[in-house]
């Protein structure tokens, strides 16, 4: 699980989210016939995006990947698979309230 937690937050993927990181990149979620580049494409300049009008960003875009791998091996995304439904089930069993501090302290 570590290493997926890794590959979660690595440099490589930064900014983005877990769905970004997934996204097409299941093996179930592959289209057959499609090969993905093997390549890395760099990271877009988010500040800049959000200056862009809808079809300015499509544009810009293009292929809709805003930078990072466009594929990882399966053994990696189903590392974070397993994690995303980890956390997932965790939220559904505890909430997402974080936990009540403990009152006889002062808040600081």
């Amino acid at each position: 699980m570590e290493r997926a937690q890794d590959l979660a937050g690595s440099a490589a993927d930064r900014p983005g989210c877990l769905a970004r990181l997934l996204d097409g990149k299941l093996p179930w979620t592959r289209l057959p016939g499609v090969t993905l580049p093997d390549t890395q494409k760099p990271m877009a300049d988010l500040d800049r995006l959000r200056l862009l009008s809808p079809a300015q960003l499509r544009q810009t875009l293009g292929d809709g990947n805003y930078g990072g791998l466009y594929q990882r091996s399966d053994e990696d995304m189903l590392a974070l698979w397993a994690v995303a439904v980890q956390e997932t089930a965790g939220l559904l069993q505890h909430g997402w309230a974080p936990a009540v501090q403990d009152r006889s302290e002062p808040l600081t």
